[in-house]
């Protein structure tokens, strides 16, 4: 019998641990905001961002040998919405007019090119 209740408590903790931690979404008021969403859709949610910077990154292929020559370069908008006190900021990647990427911050980026893009500046 212990070992019964060991195994499921087991199970329940691996079950816990292995759940999504959602930091593919958010809550904008009561709305849901999710990665692949249309911007459009963003926006009429969620209003206009706190913070946006667009930037042209770099697209980059392999040669054979293993070399590596960028082919083009792609735009990218880096958003960010303050959602008040008490919660943490939303950091949003838009590319091609869709959220391609979600991440809720505990606490200010310390990497210093996310704080730049934010409007944080470097560390004193």
């Amino acid at each position: 019998m212990k070992t019964l209740v060991s195994s499921s408590l087991a199970g329940v903790l691996l079950l816990l641990g292995a759940s999504p931690a959602l930091a593919d979404r958010f809550w904008c008021g009561n709305r849901l905001i999710r990665e692949e969403m249309p911007v459009a859709e963003l926006k009429d949610k969620c209003g206009e961002p706190d913070s946006l910077e667009i930037v042209e990154e770099p697209v980059w292929a392999t040669w054979p040998n293993g070399g590596v020559y960028q082919v083009g370069t792609v735009q990218k908008q880096y958003w960010v919405y303050d959602r008040g006190p008490q919660r943490f900021p939303a950091y949003l990647t838009v590319e091609g007019g869709i959220v391609q990427e979600i991440k809720l911050a505990r606490r200010l980026p310390t990497d210093p090119e996310m704080r730049r893009r934010i409007g944080l500046g470097a560390y004193p």
